[in-house]
Formats: structure tokens, C-alpha cells, sequence
């Protein structure tokens, strides 16, 4: 079970990656952001902001408790991983997971998170501060530790005899330059 565990939780940090990669091809460049609201400003203003809301809500959920406020139910999330292996006494990991968390609540995608995506908390909608200002940096690094935290509880779980370093971008054939391309030439 845990071996199918950490495969679903890698597929989980790719394909945050991916979405992760998508967006910064597409709301990255000033160059691309201007092609596409020249193409559909609403429909690409609205892809941005559920695409950026679909990153930020599958982090939070791998940075969850290892179980739900009743603990019954298991939560798929790095603590579950780390309490399931029996790895919590394991300091390197301890730290890195300690450090994702804070920077996971430094950004503010945990608060974004719990007032606006998953609840309708009434200030927060009465202010209008719907959206989540993000240093794009801050984000990458984010996504970075998370690659970390799997590759480094895949090595020390011993699944594997290597310990990987993993990029924050997925290469794709038909990605988000992709579109790019097609829409400079139609235009």
C-alpha cells in the first residue's frame, strides 16, 4: 500500500507541475499575456484563475494533516506519507517539510485557501480580496519542495537507491508555447 501511495502522490506533484508549467508559459511573459488578450481576454483571464486556483488547492491538499479533524479518515498528503513509512523521526525530512509548510503559509495559499476556495468567508468577500497575489518565485520554490519532499521520502523509504533532484517544469509536445504559436500565426 504505501509503494501505491507514493506513485499516486508523485502523479499528484507532476501533475501540479504541469499546471504549474502551463501557467508560466501562458501569464508569465508580457509578450504572451498580450497575445492572449488580444485572442479572448475573458476566456484567458478566467483559464488563469482556475488554473492558478487548481495549483494552489493541490498543494494544500498534499501539505494537509495526515488525517481529517476526526482521525478517521486518512488524508493522501506528505504528513500521511511520512507517519505511514515511519519516517517521522527522520530530521532531514522533518525539516523539509517543516520549511515547505511555513513557505505553504507565507505565500497566503493556505489562507486563500480556506476563505475563498473552499469556504465563502463573508470578509474576505465583502473586501474583495478574491485573489491571491503570489510571487512567482515564491511559488516555484514551493513546487520545487515538493518534488523534494517526494524524491527524499522515495530515497529514505528506501524505494529507491538514489536520491533525485526533479525540475519544477514538465516537458510537453502540445503545451502552452504550443497554443502560443497557433494564435501568432492566426492573428
Amino acid at each position: 500500500m504505501s509503494s501505491e501511495n507514493i506513485e499516486t502522490m508523485q502523479s499528484i506533484v507532476a501533475d501540479i507541475a504541469t499546471e504549474f508549467t502551463l501557467y508560466s508559459q501562458l501569464f508569465v511573459k508580457p509578450e504572451s499575456i498580450d497575445l492572449l488578450n488580444k485572442t479572448a481576454a475573458t476566456v484567458f483571464s478566467s483559464y488563469q484563475r482556475s488554473l492558478l486556483n487548481t495549483i494552489y488547492i493541490s498543494i494544500s491538499r498534499i501539505l494537509d494533516p495526515a488525517t481529517s479533524s476526526s482521525d478517521k479518515d486518512s488524508n493522501l498528503s506528505f504528513n500521511f506519507l511520512i507517519k505511514e513509512l515511519k519516517l517521522t523521526e527522520n530530521k532531514e525530512l522533518s525539516e523539509l517539510l517543516s520549511n515547505t509548510q511555513q513557505l505553504f503559509v507565507a505565500t497566503g495559499i493556505k489562507k486563500y485557501r480556506n476563505k475563498v476556495i473552499s469556504h465563502n468567508d463573508l470578509r474576505t468577500i465583502k473586501n474583495k480580496t478574491q485573489h491571491l497575489s503570489l510571487n512567482y518565485d515564491d511559488l516555484t520554490l514551493l513546487i520545487h519542495n515538493l518534488w523534494a519532499l517526494l524524491n527524499m521520502i522515495r530515497f529514505v523509504s528506501g524505494e529507491t537507491d538514489v536520491l533525485m533532484t526533479t525540475g519544477t517544469e514538465i516537458i510537453m509536445y502540445d503545451d502552452g508555447d504550443n497554443l502560443l504559436d497557433c494564435l501568432r500565426n492566426r492573428i
